[in-house]
């Protein structure tokens, strides 16, 4: 068996169950909401998008249910649709900023995204004037 880095895939999968639950917390805790709040208020969005936020036959996300999400010694975890409720509803992406990491990727808000955009425009217009200049010199020599 090969020794992983210390920063490699299998530490970051190893710690992310701590990780996650720890991103979750303290985006509940940031949010000044209770837990009662957040439950409603998830609640609330899954049954305006038409989706279920827990396995079961329960009806509502319940507060224990929530509590046992947020409980770093607790290993039930919320399902996907859940994590995106939680993070709609307590106003922070860390948790979804914590599972991207896990597989070496990084989540970013809109204002990097339209700078990451202007960024790659600006390299399209900079080769698209190389590729002018290289043009208007052919075009030259072929002249003369």
């Amino acid at each position: 068996m090969a020794q992983g880095t210390l920063f490699g895939s299998a530490y970051r999968l190893a710690s992310f169950d701590r990780a996650f639950k720890a991103s979750l917390r303290t985006a509940f805790e940031k949010s000044g909401l209770s837990c009662v709040q957040v439950a409603e208020k998830m609640d609330a969005l899954a049954k305006e998008s038409g989706i279920k936020l827990n396995s079961g036959n329960a009806a509502a996300l319940s507060t224990a249910t929530l509590e046992k999400w947020l409980n770093q010694n607790d290993e039930r975890f919320p399902n996907p649709r859940a994590v995106v409720a939680f993070c709609e509803v307590v106003g922070a992406a860390d948790p979804l900023d914590i599972m991207a990491l896990v597989v070496g990727r990084k989540t970013i808000d809109q204002r990097q995204a339209r700078m990451l955009e202007q960024a790659e425009v600006d390299a399209q217009i900079k080769a698209l004037k190389r590729r002018k200049r290289l043009l208007e010199a052919e075009l030259c020599t072929a002249e003369q």
